[in-house]
Formats: structure tokens, sequence, C-alpha cells
């Protein structure tokens, strides 16, 4: 899907909230994550979301579902 630039950058901020999320619950239950695909290469070039993306990737190990 093509989003206008205004809309993917109000989505990124978005993203970047439940990112956040997910670590302040991961780190209070002590759970292991990493992020992967897409959203690692975003980090590793971008320093953030790539500008195309429009989700994030995080894993776990399935013991920790």
């Amino acid at each position: 899907m093509k989003y206008a630039k205004a809309d993917l950058e109000q989505l990124h901020k978005e993203l970047y909230r439940i990112l956040a999320e997910i670590i302040r619950v991961c780190e209070i239950l002590n759970i292991p994550y990493f992020i992967q695909g897409g959203s690692a290469i975003g980090a590793l070039y971008n320093k953030g979301i790539v500008p195309w993306d429009d989700d994030i990737d995080v894993g776990m190990v399935r013991s920790d579902y």
C-alpha cells in the first residue's frame, strides 16, 4: 500500500509508541525480545524505521510467548 507522506509519518509515530509499550512490558516481565526483518535493517541503516515501512518486527523465543 502506498501512503501519503503525512500519513506515513503519523503511522511511524504510532509504531514507535507501540514498540515502546512492548519494550516496557517485556522489561517488567523480564521477557527477552529482539527486532528482526525490516525493523532490524532500519535500525542498522536508518537508525529508525525504514522510511517506507508500515510495521515493526519483534521476535521472542517460543517459550516466552
